[in-house]
């Protein structure tokens, strides 16, 4: 039996405290490093990305049931983070499962582990499993088919991304990701009609300048120039983006889903103390001795 585990046996209201606390402390760190980010850019920042893998280890030791279904959530984010960082989340839910020894838990550890084994398209058969059991809610399902949906775009499967981002649209109608995508989806199958309904409705959702530049990419491949100019040209109530202009119709335009660079993938996780930034030592919640951090659950 390992340590951690012989301690929560041995003092489970004492041990599901400290937890509380820990977790309690790292989601103050991620809240600060987050008050400096744009909300877009939390998970793909290194730091605030740690803080919640951290918060969500210490959660699911204090209380695996509670914290289950926003692991699961933080999971399908994980997955548009390629497919490093979705192992990883599995591997969290897994050690979690055997430490903690929650049915539930393996029972989710055990169908995502079998899925993160895929070879060439993990981060594919981890969402397919997100959304073939209940447990993640309506928001890691809605994040869960947006995700998927542009996966299955980039790959040209474009009924089965249609089907991903309308399920998502059904959840959310003005969600601005999913209605990019889809409009996105339309252009790839032809239907430029229903690929301007839909970045109509983004742009009356969010005006920013990335919609305007496929709006009007979409109406000068469909021949509609006055339309494609008028979007081209800068708006006043957004940024202008760099390498897109008037004279340069659809030049670095990207996918929908990948606006945001994405930062490196942290490597595997570490078995002794987790990486706390910016984190002081007397930082920690009283009463929570520093050995505790560095024990698993």
């Amino acid at each position: 039996m390992n340590r951690g585990r012989l301690q929560r046996l041995q003092s489970p209201t004492r041990w599901r405290a400290a937890h509380e606390l820990l977790a309690e402390t790292f989601r103050s760190w991620r809240s600060q490093r987050e008050e400096v980010l744009p909300s877009a850019e939390r998970w793909s920042d290194p730091a605030s990305r740690e803080h919640r893998y951290n918060e969500t280890d210490h959660r699911m030791c204090a209380d695996p049931r509670r914290a289950l279904p926003d692991a699961l959530a933080d999971t399908v984010h994980a997955c548009g983070h390629g497919s490093a960082t979705a192992r990883r989340w599995t591997q969290l839910l897994a050690q979690a499962g055997t430490d903690t020894e929650d049915d539930g838990l393996q029972a989710w550890a055990e169908r995502l582990t079998v899925a993160s084994r895929h070879d060439t398209a993990a981060v594919l058969a981890i969402l397919d499993t997100l959304l073939a059991h209940a447990g993640t809610g309506t928001t890691g399902q809605l994040r869960a088919r947006i995700v998927r949906g542009h996966m299955h775009r980039r790959a040209k499967r474009n009924e089965a991304a249609l089907a991903d981002l309308t399920a998502a649209l059904a959840l959310d109608p003005q969600h601005h990701d999913a209605l990019v995508g889809r409009a996105y989806t339309h252009q790839q199958m032809g239907n430029a009609t229903a690929a301007l309904a839909d970045t109509d409705e983004a742009i009356r959702v969010t005006p920013d300048a990335w919609t305007h530049v496929l709006r009007g990419h979409i109406n000068l491949t469909a021949g509609h120039r006055a339309a494609a100019l008028t979007d081209f040209r800068p708006c006043p109530r957004t940024r202008p983006q760099a390498g897109v202009g008037p004279g340069q119709p659809g030049r670095g335009l990207p996918h929908p889903g990948t606006l945001r660079g994405r930062a490196g993938i942290p490597g595997p996780r570490a078995r002794h103390r987790p990486r706390i930034h910016p984190g002081p030592r007397d930082a920690l919640p009283n009463g929570v001795r520093e050995e505790t951090v560095v024990t698993r659950c």
